[in-house]
């Protein structure tokens, strides 16, 4: 009977050492995009506050929230402390039906 053959510990080690880099998603990325994800990033937090402020003036609670969007009440959790931004269809959702206060509060400073 033959033994399976093993792996070991500095097996794995040896392997993760020499490619350090395939785990970090800015490496081979140039500064151009690097400063552009970053731009994008920063847009996102700064519209998770909008929206926060939004749900905030416009919903009793976050269950409110939750009922009228159609999500989870962890989802609208996030969204009342601002921890999350919405994804789009929710955008889309409170520019149909709260269109006035979509385009009062959503808009970003100038």
């Amino acid at each position: 009977m033959t033994a399976a053959p093993s792996l070991c510990l500095s097996q794995v080690d040896d392997v993760a050492l020499s490619h350090p880099a395939t785990c970090d998603r800015n490496v081979g990325m140039s500064p151009r995009k690097f400063s552009q994800r970053n731009k994008v990033l920063t847009y996102r937090q700064q519209f998770a506050g909008r929206w926060s402020d939004f749900i905030r003036a416009n919903f009793e609670s976050p269950e409110h929230a939750a009922m009228i969007f159609g999500v989870d009440g962890s989802t609208a959790k996030k969204w009342w402390a601002g921890s999350h931004a919405p994804s789009g269809f929710a955008v889309g959702y409170a520019y149909e039906h709260f269109r006035d206060q979509a385009l009062c509060q959503l808009k970003a400073a100038a």
